[in-house]
């Protein structure tokens, strides 16, 4: 249920901070579900940027806009913001920064920092298919993040979200052996329209949760 996921983004994303967000991507991208819809349920404002605005437009739009309560923006988005923005339009952007829909590296994170050194936005990295209503897990980033590995972790399931790594029986693997990710809960959708078979591929009767009718989605 997207409902469940736009709850949480509006008391994590959000909280207690004003200033909205912004749309920079097509409403066709699942970017748009909490960057739209978000800031509307917390009655804040959100700044349409057009749909062909291109990288260094986009950054002059944020800038003359900020602050803003949060952004949910793509690692590479983030790279770029690092490289167009002064270090004090960096620091007024925002006090959230939700950074997903890639693999998040701490390459991007150091090079976002080196523009923006004090560190006032507090920084997530949110996991989550389509599939799955967007955004099923999140790390937060702190001083403790290791830069010495490539990616940065995607943390734990968000509410009523599980999420489990599993063998080709679908059964559990013991910490440290890699498996397959499937994720379950209220997030789950109903499958693909019009594709049956896909459908039956990707989402199956989940056997750990307590109700028999609930599915899990096959990343």
């Amino acid at each position: 249920r997207p409902g469940d996921y736009l709850h949480w983004c509006v008391e994590q994303y959000i909280g207690e901070r004003t200033g909205g967000g912004a749309v920079f991507s097509s409403v066709a991208y699942d970017m748009v579900v909490p960057n739209l819809y978000a800031p509307l349920l917390a009655g804040q404002r959100v700044l349409m940027i057009p749909e062909r605005a291109d990288l260094f437009q986009i950054t002059e739009a944020l800038a003359e806009n900020a602050p803003f309560a949060f952004l949910k923006l793509t690692p590479g988005q983030l790279d770029a913001l690092a490289e167009l923005l002064t270090a004090d339009q960096a620091k007024e952007l925002t006090g959230m920064l939700a950074v997903g829909a890639d693999a998040f590296t701490t390459r991007t994170l150091a090079h976002w920092r080196d523009r923006e050194p004090t560190r006032h936005a507090r920084i997530l990295n949110e996991y989550g298919p389509t599939e799955a209503s967007v955004g099923n897990s999140v790390h937060t980033i702190d001083d403790t993040v290791d830069l010495g590995v490539e990616l940065v972790p995607i943390g734990r399931p968000i509410a009523n979200t599980t999420m489990y790594v599993l063998d080709e029986d679908q059964q559990p693997v013991p910490v440290g052996v890699p498996g397959e990710l499937y994720i379950g809960g209220a997030c789950v959708v109903r499958g693909y329209r019009g594709r049956p078979e896909l459908t039956a591929e990707r989402f199956l009767a989940d056997p750990f949760a307590a109700d028999p009718a609930a599915r899990m989605y096959r990343t």
